[in-house]
């Protein structure tokens, strides 16, 4: 084993997985949510490429180990990335249903006006507004949670240890109590699904479908609207994790 090795074998660290969590956490509360206050979706950009991606890309970089080799980048399959798309359009439903519990347990979601204000009200406003939310969110919380704090984990703790951890701290990332479960089931998910292809690819893509699938849902007034549309909508949902999940546990030849 060369020393570049050692290094991907060795680092991250559970040390440093858990000093890139509590780094992104001050900064997206003490700068993010300032810059999004002022600005919503500028503030979102710089939040999630700068204050949530930066912190494991620098710690990467000090210590000279691969990015992509380390993350689970190098090489692009389409398996795992299909497996993301029809998870992502399966888990959607059922973090949404998870989320209305929520309501039934906590009362009414806080109505932010900073947000509703942001909200696009054509398709061209709807573009900015889908990659910060959908694309942005999936790749920089997912090289963030599920490529260097779960790898960081996995190196020493094992497989189960790291999914459920990291995605633990995924739905504490979110400081919201409305959205924890859902945050927290969606990291299991998404973890599971990249310990079995190997490829943070999958991870990636199943957070930014279900984000950017949720979105257009609600851009376009096209969510549940009664008992027959939700069971309908969680029966495909539950069906297509199903296909996922079974899929997934015969593709364990992508581990590494």
């Amino acid at each position: 084993m060369n020393k570049d090795e050692e290094l991907l074998q060795e680092y991250p660290t559970p040390r440093a997985s858990f000093a890139a969590f509590i780094l992104s956490l001050v900064l997206v509360v003490i700068i993010g949510s300032v810059l999004q206050f002022y600005a919503f979706l500028p503030g979102l950009y710089v939040t999630e490429w700068l204050l949530i991606l930066g912190p494991p890309l620098v710690l990467l970089w000090r210590r000279k180990v691969s990015i992509k080799k380390s993350l689970g980048l190098q090489q692009f399959n389409v398996n795992p990335v299909l497996l993301g798309v029809v998870g992502g359009l399966g888990i959607y439903f059922v973090l949404l249903g998870l989320s209305y519990v929520m309501v039934g347990l906590l009362g009414p979601y806080p109505e932010v006006d900073i947000i509703e204000e942001a909200f696009p009200t054509t398709w061209l406003s709807f573009i900015p507004w889908i990659l910060a939310l959908g694309f942005s969110a999936g790749v920089c919380e997912e090289v963030l949670f599920r490529g260097f704090i779960q790898k960081g984990l996995h190196n020493y703790w094992g497989p189960l240890k790291a999914v459920v951890v990291t995605a633990l701290l995924f739905g504490v990332f979110h400081l919201d109590p409305w959205r924890i479960p859902s945050a927290v089931l969606l990291g299991l998910f998404a973890g599971y699904l990249v310990v079995r292809t190997g490829s943070l690819y999958s991870a990636i893509v199943l957070h930014i479908t279900s984000n950017t699938f949720g979105q257009v849902l609600a851009f376009t007034d096209k969510l549940p609207k009664n008992s027959v549309q939700w069971q309908i909508a969680l029966a495909v949902a539950l069906v297509l994790v199903i296909i996922v999940l079974v899929t997934a546990e015969k593709t364990k030849k992508y581990i590494h």
